[in-house]
C-alpha cells in the first residue's frame, strides 16, 4: 500500500487503516479461545518430543558403552540437544516478556485447577501492540522480528550442519532431504507480480495477528526445532546401527564334518545351520590366494581334484554399511582319489624267493599316506620310494604270504582287505654262447663272439632279472686234430680259448659247461643245469 499520493488518496488510505484496526480488534472470541487450544496442543507435543529425544540419545549412549568407535555419535547427539535447547530458550524468554508486556495470564478461579500442566489463556488474547512493537521495525518499535527470523533460519543451519560429516553414509542425500522440509524455516515471501505490496516473513507471521496467535506461533517454532532435533538424531542413531550387517536372504545349510566319503562302520557327522546372506551385495571372496566368481552374494568355487587330502582356505572381505571392509576367513578340505579298475589274474600271483618283489598297494577313497600295508606268512615289506608302492622279500621254504591293506581312521586302523601270494623260487637262467643256447653255429659267430651270457629269456616276465656269468669250462673239439679244454673266471673268453676258437670250421664241435652265474637280490650264486652245446656248420 502507497504512502504518496493525492489528498483523497490520503483520506482512502487513514480509512483502510482504520478498518483493519477495528477488525482485529473485533476478532471473535471463538478463534482467540481456539489460539489457546493449539498453543497448549503444542505445549503437550513438546513434552512428548523432549521424553523421544531424550530416549534416542540413551540409547547411542548405550551402544557406545561397550563400543569406543560410537562415542562420535553421543557427541554430535550431544550437540544437537544443546543447539535445539539454546534455541528454545531464546523463544520462552520472548514468550515469557511478551505474556508479562500483556499482564500475563488468567487467573484459576476457585476450585479449579490446570489440567496436566495447561496454560491459561492470555489476558490481552486479542492486543494487537505489544507484540508489533517488539517485533516491527521503525521509529519506537524494537525490531525483534528480524532477529528472531534470522536465529530460526541459523539454528536450522546449524542442526543441518551436524550431518555434513563424510563419517555419516549417504550424508548428502540425508542433508538433501531435510532441506526440502518446511519445518523451521523463515523465508520472506515471493512476490511474483511487479508493483505488488511486498511483505516480509515478519510482517505476515508475527505482526499482523493477535497476540495469542503470535503465542501459538512461538511454540510452534519450538516444536518445529524439536521435531527437528529428533529427525537428526535419529539419523545418528542409524549410523550406529549403520555398523550392522544387512541379510535378506535365508538358506538351510548341511556341512559334513568328516567329508562325502564315509567308510563303512564309522559315523556320519553333519551340521545343520540356517545361514543369512545379503544377496544384493557381491562381497570380494577368493580361495586360496585366487578370486572367485559371486553371484547373488554367493561364491561360486570348482576346483580340478588331485590325488590326495586338499586343503581350502577361502577369504570373504566384506564392504562394511558404516564404511571400510571387515575380513572373514574359513578353512576345509576335500579327499582326491583316483578312480581306477582293479583287474587281477588270482591264479598267477606269485612272489619269488630272494628278488625283491615289486607291490602296488592303494585303497579308494583313501590317500596314499593313510594306507598301511601288512605282509603275514614269512617275508618283510617296504616302501620303495614311491607313494603306494612297497617291495616284498619272502625267503625259501615259504609256500605262501598274505598281503594286507590297512587304513588309518578317525577310530584307528581298519583292515581293508587282503590278497595271497604263491611263493616260488626263481628258475634257473639258460647260458649262451653269443646269441646262441645250443645247436649249429656259423664260423663268423664264432670268431665275433667274446662273453658267455645267460638269462631266463622273454617268457620269464620279471624286469630287470639279470644274471652275471662268474665262471665256465670250454671244450673245442675240431673235426681233425687235438681237443682243447679251458677254464676261466668272469664271462669273458680267455686269450686261449679265442686262439682255439679263431681256427673253428664246418664240423668242430664246442661245448660251455659248469656255467656258474651272479643273481640279482638274495637269489646269488647259482649253477646252471645246462651246458651249451655248438657244432661248427
Amino acid at each position: 500500500m502507497s504512502s504518496g499520493g493525492s489528498p483523497r488518496q490520503k483520506m482512502i488510505n487513514m480509512m483502510y487503516l482504520v478498518l483493519m484496526a477495528l477488525l482485529a480488534m473485533n476478532v471473535s472470541k471463538e478463534i482467540l479461545k481456539a489460539f489457546s487450544l493449539i498453543e497448549n496442543s503444542f505445549e503437550s507435543s513438546k513434552k512428548n518430543l523432549d521424553a523421544k529425544n531424550l530416549s534416542v540419545k540413551k540409547a547411542i549412549a548405550k551402544e557406545a558403552e561397550t563400543n569406543a568407535g560410537y562415542k562420535i555419535w553421543v557427541t554430535k547427539a550431544d550437540q544437537v540437544q544443546k543447539i535445539s535447547a539454546d534455541f528454545c530458550k531464546k523463544v520462552e524468554d520472548i514468550r515469557t516478556k511478551l505474556e508479562k508486556d500483556a499482564k500475563g495470564r488468567m487467573p484459576l478461579k476457585d476450585g479449579e485447577h490446570a489440567s496436566g500442566g495447561a496454560l491459561q489463556e492470555l489476558m490481552m488474547p486479542d492486543n494487537m501492540e505489544i507484540h508489533a512493537n517488539y517485533f516491527d521495525e521503525g521509529p519506537g518499535k524494537q525490531g525483534q522480528g528480524k532477529v528472531l527470523q534470522k536465529l530460526i533460519n541459523d539454528t536450522r543451519t546449524q542442526l543441518l550442519g551436524v550431518l555434513n560429516d563424510p563419517l555419516i553414509k549417504d550424508n548428502e542425500i540425508i542433508r538433501k532431504k531435510f532441506e526440502d522440509a518446511t519445518g523451521l524455516k523463515a523465508d520472506d515471501p515471493k512476490h511474483e507480480k511487479a508493483g505488488e505490496d511486498k511483505h516480509t516473513w515478519v510482517s505476515t507471521t508475527l505482526i499482523h495477528t493477535p497476540l495469542a496467535g503470535v503465542m501459538t506461533m512461538l511454540n510452534k517454532f519450538m516444536n518445529d526445532c524439536k521435531n527437528l532435533e529428533s529427525d537428526v538424531l535419529n539419523e545418528l542413531s542409524a549410523q550406529v546401527h549403520a555398523k550392522e550387517f544387512k541379510f535378506d536372504q535365508l538358506v538351510a545349510k548341511l556341512i559334513p564334518t568328516k567329508g562325502t566319503m564315509i567308510l563303512e562302520g564309522e559315523q556320519y557327522e553333519a551340521e545343520i545351520i540356517l545361514s543369512a546372506y545379503n544377496s544384493q551385495q557381491n562381497a570380494d571372496m577368493s580361495v586360496n590366494g585366487s578370486p572367485i566368481q559371486v553371484e547373488a552374494g554367493v561364491g561360486k568355487y570348482k576346483a580340478t581334484a588331485s590325488e590326495g587330502e586338499r586343503k581350502v582356505k577361502a577369504v570373504i572381505k566384506v564392504a562394511e554399511p558404516g564404511g571400510g571392509f571387515k575380513t572373514y576367513d574359513v578353512e576345509g578340505e576335500y579327499m582326491g582319489f583316483k578312480t581306477s579298475a582293479t583287474i587281477s589274474a588270482e591264479k598267477m600271483n606269485v612272489l619269488y624267493v630272494g628278488l625283491d618283489n615289486p607291490i602296488k598297494v592303494s585303497v579308494p577313497g583313501f590317500p596314499p599316506e593313510s594306507v598301511s600295508p601288512q605282509l603275514s606268512g614269512g617275508g618283510s615289506l617296504s616302501p620303495s620310494g614311491q607313494k603306494g608302492s612297497y617291495v616284498a622279500i619272502v625267503p625259501a621254504g615259504v609256500k605262501e604270504i598274505t598281503i594286507t591293506a590297512n587304513v588309518k581312521t578317525k577310530t584307528g586302523s581298519k583292515a581293508m582287505g587282503n590278497v595271497k601270494f604263491r611263493v616260488k623260487n626263481v628258475p634257473k637262467p639258460t647260458g649262451l654262447f653269443g646269441i646262441k643256447s645250443g645247436g649249429t653255429i656259423k664260423p663268423a659267430e664264432v670268431s665275433t663272439t667274446s662273453f658267455i651270457t645267460c638269462g631266463l629269456g622273454q617268457e620269464f616276465a620279471f624286469e630287470g632279472m639279470n644274471y652275471t656269468v662268474t665262471k665256465f669250462n670250454l671244450t673245442y673239439i675240431p673235426k681233425k686234430g687235438d681237443a682243447i679244454f679251458a677254464q676261466t673266471n668272469g664271462n669273458s673268453l680267455s686269450p686261449q680259448m679265442k686262439g682255439a676258437l679263431a681256427k673253428a670250421k664246418k664240423g668242430d664241435m664246442i661245448t660251455v659247461y659248469n656255467i656258474e652265474a651272479m643273481g640279482p637280490g638274495k637269489v646269488g650264486l647259482v649253477k646252471l643245469p645246462t651246458a651249451i652245446a655248438l657244432t661248427v656248420e
